[in-house]
């Protein structure tokens, strides 16, 4: 996802008094400007927080600009702000706790990468939610487990009944809550829905909070996951063919959305309203480029409610018809196309895994 409109501002500092903390960083220099004597210890903090945060976030990718400026900005009124290569902060940021102040500085740091998404729009959350939820990754690293899951217990009791994250208007009087609070929290599900050890085709497991506003606090959030392993022609440009794809099928409700997270991994995502038991799903799929000719797509779908039988709800449905639009896709390709299923490894003596298919089905080539 690429910004399509450009910025229109111009950032300009200038002072006949100004002192810098310097840092190098993974190869990025990293300055830190004051101009009141008493901001020296926070400029050393800033500097010191700067290079804890960008080598957890080194594994984001690489960044364009070798050089970062920080300034403190000698004024009352105002928060902080991002412009590529740029940070502005002010004193009275410092005046929240530490741990509040850490996560301010690195949501900041963090649109080093994400600050790419039209800024005007709803897909400003490309931008702010994943900054945000940077943010917390990086807080956790830091200070720990207990700190991170009291940030989420509280972005969960501050979630409840917000609007859907698609369509809001930046100037809605709830965009901020929407994009700094609810947007972090898909991820955070989105990243348990990954991170744990699930069955492949009967993931369900109750979620905290609803992806969109349709879903009562009462529900569970039901979640399906799928794996699939692809040989095609190029692996790492299956997710241009695939987006638009989705987009000429009208498969979403709305555009599908892109963006590449790091090299050779791409994310799209995607919306739909089921009728028959008024649940909006969400599904993200997560292209991961191998090779020239090879991928592993991981499919995460998550909904708000069970269907008519109680068993089979809308994220399962929606998971199995994605599945079968990529199966199309590489039967009309003649690619080949796996299914990963998770099933009981067959260990010998030693304990080892001594499955050769090693948990995999294979439903084509095609």
């Amino acid at each position: 996802m690429y910004r399509s409109i450009k910025l229109i501002d111009c950032t300009i500092i200038a002072s006949n008094s100004l002192h810098c903390e310097q840092s190098t960083v993974e190869g990025t220099k990293v300055d830190v400007y004051y101009i009141q004597r008493e901001n020296e210890e926070q400029s050393k903090e800033i500097s010191k927080y700067s290079r804890e945060i960008l080598n957890i976030f080194k594994t984001f990718g690489e960044i364009k600009s070798k050089r970062l400026s920080v300034f403190i900005a000698p004024r009352d009124n105002g928060g902080g702000y991002c412009r590529p290569g740029v940070i502005v902060l002010t004193p009275n940021d410092k005046k929240q706790d530490e741990i509040g102040y850490f996560k301010y500085i690195a949501h900041e740091l963090a649109h080093l990468w994400w600050l790419k998404a039209n800024v005007s729009t709803w897909e400003d959350w490309l931008n702010e939610s994943f900054a945000e939820y940077s943010a917390l990754l990086a807080l956790r690293e830091v200070f720990g487990e207990e700190a991170f899951s009291k940030l989420i217990t509280q972005y969960q009791s501050k979630s409840k009944g917000l609007p859907a994250i698609k369509g809001i208007e930046r100037s809605d009087s709830k965009a901020w809550e929407v994009l700094y609070i609810k947007g972090p929290l898909v991820l955070y599900n989105l990243e348990k829905a990954k991170c744990e050890n699930v069955k492949t085709s009967s993931y369900r497991q109750e979620k905290p909070i609803g992806i969109s506003n349709n879903i009562k606090r009462q529900e569970a959030i039901l979640m399906e996951k799928q794996r699939i392993h692809l040989i095609c022609e190029s692996g790492l440009s299956f997710y241009q063919l695939l987006a638009e794809r989705f987009q000429k099928k009208k498969f979403f409700d709305g555009p599908v959305p892109f963006f590449q997270s790091s090299e050779g991994i791409y994310i799209l995502y995607g919306e739909k309203y089921y009728y028959r038991n008024k649940s909006r799903v969400l599904a993200t799929i997560i292209i991961n480029g191998l090779s020239e000719n090879k991928c592993i797509i991981d499919i995460i779908v998550g909904g708000g409610s069970q269907g008519i039988t109680a068993t089979l709800g809308s994220e399962t449905s929606f998971l199995k018809k994605i599945t079968k639009f990529i199966e199309a896709l590489c039967e009309e390709k003649q690619w080949v196309m796996t299914v990963v299923k998770e099933k009981k490894p067959i260990k010998n003596k030693s304990g080892e895994n001594n499955d050769p298919d090693d948990g995999m089905k294979k439903i084509s080539p095609l």
